[in-house]
This record gives structure tokens, sequence and C-alpha cells, in this order.
């Protein structure tokens, strides 16, 4: 069925997954094939016939088999060693404020050395886009509907998160607002508490990510955001700030591995690295530009209304992405009607 559905019109996204289920499905008979061999060298009547074998396609193809529940993993990974770690930061910034700058440089520190594994790893050149320009992805933007779609509800919602950022501190901080939360309180509610929950429903979306519609699970997402900022910054309990915390943790866990991994869906496999390129960029213009223009709003607003306005943008994000929603449910509901 497969190969008979390879014969068909499809789009250079639609091929890529073909061929990537298509593969799956040779490496089962594969297994399937080892199990009969398996029985065949009991009774002595197994042959070995040695081959050539392509060593890099077969990486290659077992990465494309593996990359969801690798990067959930590595997620996880990233998470379970986060949590406890801003526990003891928090507890030693509680008696010593003033060593504020040995945390930066530790932290900064930490950084290099993961520059320097970054720079160890091994790589491959990526061939030469047949786009001319010096930054021939951004054409992209305007060819594929999609795409631009997309990116522009990120842009949205990571412009009402970010915003937000550094004014969760101020806002645990600062006797003004109620709280005057001490930094082990702190680091407790932005750090701890949302990494738990991330280590914990990291899995869960990963293994939900080729189940659901992938619009329909960033609308959930941008919306489970808006919910942490209405119960964090809706007053100054502590109900509503543990309830603003775990819904944090909740949704960054969907929105990390979407943010990673939403190319698979969307990208023709010649141009993965070109969409994730153009996805990059536009979210480190959101990461410099969000947190000081929130903080210049807030100088012309109170905290309250900066909530509202953050949390009225990632709204209008999942609105943006409601016609992409609906329109991937007709597809495969067409999809699966031909079948």
């Amino acid at each position: 069925m497969m190969s008979l559905l390879q014969e068909a019109r499809l789009t250079p996204q639609q091929a890529g997954f073909l061929a990537t289920a298509k593969e799956s499905a040779q490496h089962l008979l594969s297994i399937l094939n080892d199990i009969l061999d398996i029985s065949q060298l009991e009774t002595g009547k197994l042959q070995v016939s040695p081959e050539p074998v392509d060593l890099l396609q077969l990486i290659n193809e077992v990465g494309a088999l593996m990359r969801v529940q690798a990067q959930a993993k590595g997620l996880a990974m990233r998470v379970a060693v986060s949590a406890p770690l801003a526990v003891v930061i928090g507890a030693w910034l509680r008696d010593r404020l003033d060593l504020w700058w040995v945390i930066l440089l530790a932290g900064s520190a930490a950084m290099v050395m993961l520059a320097a594994l970054y720079h160890r790893m091994p790589t491959e050149r990526l061939e030469r886009s047949e786009v001319s320009g010096s930054m021939p992805h951004f054409h992209l933007v305007r060819t594929d509907r999609q795409l631009r779609m997309t990116l522009g509800a990120w842009m949205l919602m990571g412009f009402g998160n970010l915003m937000l950022l550094p004014l969760r501190v101020e806002y645990l901080a600062e006797a003004q607002y109620g709280i005057a939360a001490d930094a082990a309180m702190i680091t407790l509610l932005t750090v701890t508490v949302p990494s738990v929950v991330r280590f914990l429903t990291t899995p869960i979306f990963g293994r939900m990510f080729d189940r659901i519609s992938f619009f329909a699970a960033r609308i959930l997402t941008n919306l489970l955001f808006a919910v942490y900022v209405v119960a964090f910054f809706s007053g100054t309990s502590d109900v509503a700030l543990y309830v603003g915390s775990v819904t944090l943790g909740i949704a960054i866990a969907g929105g990390d591995l979407m943010w990673m991994l939403w190319v698979t869906k969307f990208a023709p496999h010649d141009r993965v690295a070109d969409y994730m390129g153009l996805h990059t960029f536009f979210t480190g213009v959101r990461a410099v530009t969000a947190p000081l223009i929130g903080f210049l709003v807030i100088e012309r607003f109170s905290l309250g209304w900066v909530a509202v306005i953050a949390a009225a943008l990632m709204i209008v994000s999942s609105v943006v992405l409601v016609p992409e929603a609906r329109a991937e449910r007709q597809r495969r509901a067409a999809a699966v009607a031909a079948g």
C-alpha cells in the first residue's frame, strides 16, 4: 500500500513522512526475520551473508525513527537537573544575597563548557541552498502561508510570555505587590515547581506529539500559558501562585517539545535546516526585545495590566491558529475517507 501511495502526487513533507513510515515497516520486517533467524540458529541452519552498509544512511534512518523519543528524553534529563539545582541555589542565596555574582559566574562558566561540548560534537556539512542571497530561507515566510501563520502566532505568544519572564521575580520580591517572598520561595515558584512539572509531563507530550494535531496542541499550549498568567498574577494567595507555577510547567513541557520538533510536521526533507534557522532567528528576536518591552510597558501601566496584555497576546495567538487547525482536521478526515 505504501508503494502505491508513493506513486501519488505528494508534497515534499508528505513524501518525507511516507518514507519514514516505509522505513519503519521495513525495520519491523527485519525484526521478524531476526526472530526467525534465531530459530534457525538453534537448529544450525543459519547462513550469514555479509553485505556493504552505508553507515551515514543507517545513522540518518535510525535518527528519523527515534527523533521524538530522544528529544523527549533529552528534555526530561535537562529538567531533572535544573529542578534540584534551583532548590540549592535558592537556599544558598537566601542568606548570601550579596554573593549573587557567584551564581552568575558559575552559570557563565557552564555555558562556556556547553559551547565547547557542542563544538566537539560530530557534524555533517549541509548542502548549499539553490536560492541566492545571504539569508535564502527568509523567502519562505512569503511563499509558505502555513509557516507564516505559525511563526506569527508563535511571535505573539512568545512576546506575551517573555514580557513577563523577568517581571515574575519582581512581582514576588517587591513588597508593594503584597508577597515579599525571599530568594528560596522565588526559586521554588519560578524554577523548581515548573521544572518538576515539566519533568513529569514532558514524556507525555513526547508520546502525544505524533498522535495529535500540531495546531490543536499548539492552541492548547498557548491557552495553558494564558491560564498561568491569570492564576499567577491575579492575587497574592499561595494557591494561585502554585496553580500558576504548575500550569506554567505543563505549558513549557509542551512548548519546548513543539519548539524543537515542529519542523518535522512542516518542512520538506531537504529544507529542515532552513525552516529551523528561520524559526530560531525569530525566537532570538523576541527573546532579546520582549523583556525590554515588558519593562518599558510597566513604566506606563501597572503589573496587573501588563499581565492582561500578555494573556491577551496568548489568546490572540490561539485564535490565529484556529483556521489552520480546522484545515488540518479536514485534511485528516479526507485522508481517512480516501483510505
